[in-house]
């Protein structure tokens, strides 16, 4: 089933857990509090906000990674894409 087919309760299962699962796997011990609360907009808008264009999907992944000079693994890309499939997707 395509995302925009999800109900609320998927998507916000998908949301709440690829933060958990994904976000708070990644290592920002060297941030600021604010850096990290920066970081998270941009993986929010990068991963979560399926509502934009994938051109502009990818310019706030490149922030994020610019940011925090981090790059998903595959492992949490598999995490991720688990997660999706697991919402419906």
């Amino acid at each position: 089933m395509a995302w925009d087919d999800w109900d609320d309760d998927s998507y916000d299962h998908f949301h709440d857990q690829a933060f958990l699962e994904v976000f708070n796997h990644l290592d920002f011990a060297y941030m600021s509090d604010d850096e990290i609360a920066q970081a998270e907009d941009y993986f929010e808008q990068g991963w979560l906000n399926f509502h934009i264009p994938a051109e502009e999907k990818n310019q706030w992944r490149e922030a994020f990674y610019n940011l925090t000079n981090l790059e998903l693994s595959s492992d949490e890309w598999r995490t991720y894409r688990e997660l999706y499939d697991e919402a419906g997707g």
